[in-house]
């Protein structure tokens, strides 16, 4: 039913034990891998062309290879432009920003000769930076917060909300006939006493001690077999049903941000082959801007959920998660996205102000134009 929020973040320990909190890490750990090593393995097969498994790369080179030789394709189209462009410079005395010039083409070159094999390799690089960033610092923080423990403390503690009203739902079909309904009270309270024995291997003294209040009230509460266990209302079922859905949107949208990173890197051949225009914006820097957004909103997601955690746990474990759902679920994504958007724009203009002649060449000279502000001498 629930899923680790924090994918590919944390790692959880092997136990031997078969306790509820072992059982859950444990599955979300294979989870998590399963998921990391599918994506990885799409990498390999789609950007490096390697043969991964059963996958072998065709013999004229895959997806990749036909959009490197595209790219090769554009920036034949586009260097006639560069060299007008160039050759005008060199006409006018402007002997230093020619040469200077020349590297465009022999980047562009480089980048993408022997099917893009360079542009592949350096694309995965920067994958790998993204992952490595986003996982060192859920690292720092959960060093100082203990988020892995605190996450497995607080998912322990719904499960063990969900297997509580599991067992006593299992005698309201009985409530119209005492002796079967007294028998089935007497072995929930047995399964109630069993779960409370598993429930205390939780590290967490707070949520073990709160957990064994809850299954010893709900456990003497069934002592009476004149009184029917409670039955969950019909609004606790779809409440259930609506912390399912937006869970789900939670690991939705983690493997949504993978899928673009991935087609984003199929992208680059062309924003590299692009980059020899001599007129407009340089597409390899919004490629690069793209790439690097993307991970910032991988990050910027990972450290949220992170902040729900403590927080929920912080200010009080109750019986009603779904604040916790509805921030993962639907409210940190678009966080997630808008710090990215931020953080990309923010990144792109710090590109083109690295370098004068850089921003002059790509904005033709006026760069306060072409950022949407009106030059002082304007009306």
């Amino acid at each position: 039913m629930y899923s680790l929020v924090i994918s590919g973040s944390f790692l959880a320990q092997a136990s031997t034990d078969e306790t509820l909190q072992n059982r859950f890490l444990q599955n979300n750990n294979v989870i998590t891998q399963r998921t990391a090593e599918a994506f990885d393995q799409l990498w390999r097969i789609i950007i490096l062309q390697e043969s991964v498994g059963n996958v072998a790369t065709p013999p004229g080179g895959g997806l990749y290879a036909l959009l490197a030789r595209l790219g090769l394709y554009l920036a034949l189209g586009t260097l006639i432009l560069f060299m007008v462009r160039w050759t005008r410079q060199l006409l006018e005395g402007e002997m230093q920003k020619s040469i200077s010039d020349l590297i465009w083409p022999l980047l562009v070159v480089m980048l993408l000769a022997n099917q893009g094999k360079l542009l592949a390799n350096t694309t995965f690089g920067i994958r790998n930076l993204i992952n490595y960033v986003s996982y060192s610092a859920l690292s720092t923080l959960d060093t100082s917060l203990n988020i892995e423990s605190t996450l497995a403390g607080v998912m322990n503690y719904r499960i063990l909300q969900e297997e509580m009203a599991n067992i006593v739902s299992q005698c309201d079909q009985f409530t119209q006939d005492q002796e079967k309904l007294r028998v089935c009270l007497k072995e929930a309270q047995r399964e109630l006493e069993a779960l409370k024995e598993e429930y205390l291997q939780n590290p967490n003294k707070f949520l073990k001690d709160r957990g064994k209040a809850e299954i010893e009230r709900k456990r003497d509460s069934l002592d009476d077999p004149l009184t029917s266990p409670p039955k969950p209302i019909p609004r606790d079922r779809e409440m259930n049903k609506v912390s399912e859905q937006l869970l789900s949107l939670g690991t939705a949208f983690q493997r949504t941000i993978e899928s673009c990173l991935l087609v984003t890197a199929l992208a680059g051949p062309l924003a590299v082959g692009a980059s020899l225009l001599p007129f407009g914006n340089k597409p390899i820097f919004a490629w690069l801007s793209a790439l690097l957004s993307l991970g910032l909103a991988k990050l910027s997601y990972n450290l949220l959920n992170a902040v729900v955690i403590v927080s929920v746990y912080y200010t009080g474990v109750t019986g009603n998660f779904l604040y916790q759902d509805f921030a993962t679920g639907a409210i940190n994504p678009l966080l997630a996205f808008g710090l990215a958007a931020g953080g990309g724009k923010a990144l792109f203009d710090g590109l083109l102000q690295a370098n004068p002649n850089l921003r002059s060449e790509i904005y033709g000279g006026d760069y306060r134009s072409a950022s949407g502000v009106q030059s002082s001498n304007r009306k």
